[in-house]
């Protein structure tokens, strides 16, 4: 059975609250990975940035690092950047895939990020 898209934006289990906190965003993210793992090949998801941090804002960003079994095609880039857009509403998201970072932002990146991978 091929989940999709809508299945994933509709579903009430998986929509954020308004005020959002790091656990709800790895509780999210924990759930979403089996999905993402069967339709796209993704076989790492991460939270890094503020929020991983713990001195996220009402400004901040979620940043959300992915690595997927293979190259991932604009267009499915895009589908995945559109369910977490709908599953954030209101909080912008940015979707960084792990083989197109810069060295020096992957040390950044390391420090910071929590895998939801490692912690099913």
């Amino acid at each position: 059975m091929e989940l999709q898209p809508v299945e994933l934006l509709t579903s009430p289990k998986i929509k954020s609250k308004k005020k959002l906190k790091k656990n709800d965003i790895l509780k999210i993210l924990k759930n979403i990975y089996p999905i993402l793992k069967l339709k796209y090949g993704i076989n790492e998801l991460a939270l890094f940035g503020s929020y991983a941090k713990g001195n996220a804002t009402s400004e901040s960003d979620i940043d959300i690092l992915i690595n997927s079994d293979s190259t991932l095609s604009l267009e499915v880039e895009g589908e995945i950047q559109l369910i977490f857009e709908n599953i954030f509403p209101g909080t912008r998201v940015d979707l960084t895939l792990k083989n197109n970072l810069h060295n020096a932002f992957r040390k950044e990146i390391k420090e910071s990020k929590i895998n939801v991978t490692e912690r099913l």
